[in-house]
């Protein structure tokens, strides 16, 4: 989780040992940030999808970065005490490039394979 500002542009761009220090923690598995290939770092909020290359494995891995809770919290009241002293503004649609449509394809699809895997573990438990 990064703090943003209301575009979801980062405030500090998230990089290889960021995401290594993420792994680490959400699953307790230590990796080099060597072994993630990022093209540059990471600037916006959404999901990506990180080159993971280690000797012959070359697989992606889906990241996703989140807006801080209490960021978002300050930046949901400024919009709001802000709309309300002005007129309200036109909603402008941005469409998404090809990488956070695949990474969020990449994102659903891991998910999907988790939930099977652990259907499968409870149904062959015995």
């Amino acid at each position: 989780m990064r703090k943003a500002n209301a575009d979801g542009t980062l405030y500090a761009k998230v990089d290889e040992n960021d995401i290594v220090t993420a792994i680490n923690e959400t699953h307790g598995v230590a990796i080099e940030p060597h072994y993630l290939k990022l093209k540059k770092k990471i600037t916006t909020l959404g999901n990506f999808t990180v080159p993971f290359l280690y000797k012959e494995l070359k697989k992606d891995i889906a990241v996703k970065v989140e807006q801080d809770p209490e960021e978002a919290e300050k930046i949901a009241k400024h919009k709001s005490s802000k709309n309300a002293k002005s007129e309200p503004e036109e909603e402008v649609k941005v469409k998404k490039t090809r990488e956070e449509i695949a990474a969020e394809k990449e994102v659903a699809r891991l998910a999907k394979r988790e939930e099977t895997i652990k259907r499968l573990k409870e149904k062959f438990k015995d």
